[in-house]
């Protein structure tokens, strides 16, 4: 999954103008997306799916697994949302934050 920088859209006259979208989620948002859709990827999938290059997506995993939003699972270098993420995730669907 590869994310565009950013979208232009125009029509002509002054109906609607001119205006660009442009992603509002940083990398570790995008990351976090990610284990949500598709739990225990690799720190490579990781990389693939956010467009960051390898060392820049362990630095991510990394900061991460310290706040305790991400734990590595079982397998090596393999990663999902931490117990606590998970419970914050369920209660906003709920509209509970």
């Amino acid at each position: 999954m590869r994310f565009s920088h950013a979208i232009a859209a125009t029509r002509s006259g002054s109906e609607w103008g001119h205006f660009d979208l442009k992603p509002q989620l940083t990398p570790s948002q995008m990351l976090v997306g990610i284990l949500k859709k598709q739990p225990g990827p690799s720190l490579g999938e990781i990389a693939d799916g956010t467009g960051l290059t390898g060392s820049d997506a362990a630095a991510i995993v990394g900061r991460l697994c310290d706040a305790d939003i991400i734990v590595a699972g079982r397998v090596e270098n393999r990663f999902n949302l931490s117990a606590s993420e998970k419970a914050r995730y369920e209660r906003a669907l709920k509209g509970e934050i």
